[in-house]
């Protein structure tokens, strides 16, 4: 739908029957439920409502989860992750800081 020049769209999981979810109490559906529309029906929106707000960055990450993530992208191997990681230290990207050993960004890797 286009409201004020903006292009709004939907998504999730319309629920028309429940089927064998009536009698099989254990498993459950986590996408988002929205009314059921059909091809073609039209959405008219009844109210709008603008919401200031800010945005805030990540939290900073330790070294575990900084392992972890890059273990689920791909990067790197158990062999080459800790030197995948001094090599951002060394670089100047993110600085470790104690007592917590996260990493922080540092000026140059905010600008790439």
């Amino acid at each position: 739908i286009e409201m004020a020049g903006e292009q709004f769209s939907s998504r999730g999981l319309m629920v028309r029957e429940l089927n064998y979810l009536k009698v099989w109490k254990w498993e459950r559906w986590s996408a988002r439920k929205i009314p059921s529309y059909y091809l073609g029906e039209q959405f008219e929106p009844t109210a709008l409502h603008l919401h200031e707000g800010h945005t805030s960055p990540p939290s900073p990450l330790s070294e575990a989860e900084l392992i972890g993530m890059m273990d689920e992208q791909g990067i790197g191997t158990d062999a080459t992750i800790a030197q995948h990681i001094k090599k951002t230290l060394d670089r100047g990207y993110v600085e470790k800081r104690v007592p917590n050993n996260t990493f922080h960004p540092l000026p140059l890797s905010r600008t790439l």
